[in-house]
């Protein structure tokens, strides 16, 4: 078995980071929803589950989302609330 190498860990400060210009936002539902990781919270039983599964299927779809348009894409969706 091989032994990980460590490389060292660069560090900037806050004003570098600060100054880089940003990438714009790559949205999947029109203003409303970028690509990344995204976590849809709120009170119990109150359609979470459900909206969230409507909306994978409709951007795995290409559909327009409450008229808003939708680039077609690979979604996955994972629920922690279910009951094992």
């Amino acid at each position: 078995m091989k032994s990980a190498t460590l490389t060292s860990l660069n560090t900037i400060d806050g004003e570098t980071l600060m100054s880089r210009p940003l990438q714009p936002l790559s949205f999947v539902v029109d203003t409303l929803i970028s690509q990344g990781l995204h976590i849809l919270a709120g009170s119990p039983k109150v359609g979470k589950f459900w909206l969230a599964l409507w909306l994978v299927v409709m951007v795995a779809k290409g559909e327009s989302v409450w008229g808003m348009q939708v680039k077609q894409g690979t979604t996955a969706h994972e629920d922690q609330a279910v009951p094992q």
